[in-house]
């Protein structure tokens, strides 16, 4: 959503844009907003809640008025209306897959899965049944799961993106030391930065958290930095911490939410991203656009950012191995090479190709 709220001036001139949504900005670059009803902001069920209202709506425009359809609908999801062009930004077909092996282990493990389950079965029939003129995934692992579906589906593959004015080699020299010190870091002090706004169990803290444990033990100078969180999710986090890793108040600096992401980047010596499913995290754009070496599982879109052996070290999903990947960069022993962003691209590139997208998929 980021990149096509950022693509959106250069998208507006070549389209009248009515944009549908919960919330926009007020000096959005489009021609007309469609405020739906700001209680459909609910967890995870809002979604829902909102494509249903979007599908109403249409029908109620375009079908009981008679109102002429717009050349062009755009969707990110699998939200209601069928579009014509769908952005794909998640799998629910690999989640559901990873899902499946860790097992269900709490009332909010099946909720997740319940969840994922409907969004995997409406995409599934929507493509199979109605197919969008153009699917757009950010990775080729997402369009190889599109394709298992169908295909013959018409998918064009467009990385994420990022800012380049805000993630660049040049945050190590200006905000390093000063958040360094704000954090209480040693300058001998090697910290991995852990970032997701939630799902934390997909995204892999608890073998980031049993692997810094092995680690830390060994390795008294490697530490862990957690950016994102709600306060009551870091409280459930903590107390959760607090049966299975005791020693966390040792290595683990909970910074919260914050602003300005990258200079947390700036402080932190590598990326640790142990997830199980994604589909091109904008956490290892971001951190590779700022220098960062990359410690990651293999999970979609992973391919599209790591070159091993130069601007990071694959991880198996298991915390041994993951403390052990680690500790050769704690040591020295292994140090990057090189910083390639693979398939990323800057914030310009990423508009002109979303909206060439777009235009090839005018009837």
């Amino acid at each position: 959503m980021k990149g096509f709220m950022k693509s959106l001036p250069t998208i507006s001139q070549h389209f009248s844009v009515e944009l549908w949504a919960i919330e926009a900005d007020a000096d959005a670059p489009v021609d007309r907003v469609v405020h739906f009803p700001r209680w459909l902001v609910l967890p995870i069920i809002g979604s829902y809640l909102f494509g249903f209202s979007a599908l109403l709506l249409w029908i109620w425009r375009h079908t009981i008025q008679g109102n002429r359809r717009p050349d062009l609908s755009y969707a990110v999801a699998w939200c209601y209306p069928l579009p014509d062009v769908w952005h794909v930004h998640f799998s629910a077909w690999d989640w559901d897959r990873r899902l499946k092996k860790l097992g269900l282990r709490d009332y909010r493990d099946l909720y997740y899965w319940l969840t994922n389950w409907i969004s995997k079965s409406l995409a599934t029939v929507f493509m199979s049944l109605w197919p969008s003129r153009r699917y757009i995934s950010v990775s080729r692992s997402v369009a190889d799961d599109l394709l298992a579906v169908r295909s013959d589906l018409n998918v064009h593959i467009l990385p994420n993106s990022y800012d380049p004015q805000r993630f660049n080699l040049e945050v190590q020299r200006k905000h390093r030391q000063a958040t360094r010190k704000q954090l209480g870091y040693a300058a001998e002090d090697v910290v991995s930065l852990f970032a997701s706004l939630g799902h934390y169990r997909r995204k892999g803290f608890d073998l980031a958290t049993q692997a810094m444990a092995l680690l830390h033990d060994r390795r008294p100078e490697a530490k862990m930095l957690l950016v994102g969180g709600s306060p009551a999710t870091l409280t459930r986090l903590r107390k959760q911490l607090d049966r299975e890793v005791p020693s966390w108040p040792q290595w683990l600096t909970f910074a919260g939410m914050v602003p300005d992401i990258e200079r947390y980047y700036a402080a932190s010596d590598g990326l640790l991203f142990p997830s199980h499913s994604e589909a091109f995290s904008l956490v290892e754009v971001e951190a590779a656009a700022c220098g960062l070496p990359l410690f990651l599982t293999r999970h979609h879109g992973s391919e599209m950012i790591m070159e091993a052996g130069k601007n990071g070290l694959w991880l198996e999903f298991d915390p041994v191995d993951i403390a052990n990947v680690l500790e050769s960069f704690v040591t020295r022993q292994w140090q990057p090479t090189a910083v390639p962003l693979m398939h990323a691209m800057d914030s310009d590139t990423y508009a002109q190709r979303l909206t060439q997208e777009l235009l090839q998929a005018l009837p």
